[in-house]
């Protein structure tokens, strides 16, 4: 049974070695995780860091996965939004180990922003038994037990159902086109249907 979500700060966090984004040495430093990290995950944690500085938080869909660690927590899920969080926070052993450059750009993102001290976690007492929801959030498909990504013509309908007035072309023309002939333009667009010789004569029908 999993517990319920815990309040945690941000300082009593450390990065898994075991990351399954990382190829370093069995046991790394955290410092050498931090270097990998920003090595590997920059340019994806500054896009993580932009939107958590423009929403002022994280994601309210996820909680971050820790392992109990003596007196800390190793985070089994959520390292580039760890690593985000401590860009944000400003935490000066971890920007000590960036080069200038990204000190720099960190600085420009970050600038005028509160920090976030604190992360909804989900605590376990062994590895094993976080293993199921870590595979569950990265793996594809799963059956449907996984997140399932929209696909183009799903993304478009939900920018459509956001702001009706900024509709994508592909759901202007679709919306503009009734009955049978629509649901034949979405099943193209969509990728259920195939354009053949039945696709051509149902769609000239006047």
């Amino acid at each position: 049974m999993v517990s319920m979500p815990d309040i945690i700060k941000v300082d009593l966090l450390d990065f898994d070695a075991r990351n399954a984004r990382l190829t370093l040495n069995e046991a790394p430093s955290q410092d050498e995780l931090i270097q990998e990290i920003a090595r590997v995950e920059w340019k994806s944690c500054i896009e993580l860091l932009k939107h958590i500085v423009k929403y002022g938080q994280l994601s309210p869909l996820e909680n971050i996965l820790l392992l109990s660690h003596g007196n800390r927590y190793i985070v089994l899920e959520g390292n580039r939004r760890l690593f985000a969080l401590r860009l944000l926070n400003q935490h000066k052993p971890t920007l000590q180990l960036l080069g200038e450059r990204k000190q720099t750009q960190v600085e420009s993102i970050v600038k005028g922003h509160k920090p976030i001290t604190e992360v909804r976690a989900v605590i376990f007492e062994h590895r094993v038994d976080a293993a199921p929801w870590v595979t569950l959030k990265h793996a594809s498909g799963q059956g449907g037990a996984a997140m399932k990504p929209w696909r183009a013509f799903e993304k478009d309908r939900d920018e459509y159902n956001r702001n009706p007035d900024n509709c994508p072309k592909t759901l202007a023309f679709v919306y503009t086109t009734k009955g049978s002939r629509m649901l034949l333009i979405v099943s193209l667009i969509m990728g259920t249907r195939t354009w053949n010789e039945s696709s051509r004569a149902h769609f000239s029908k006047k």
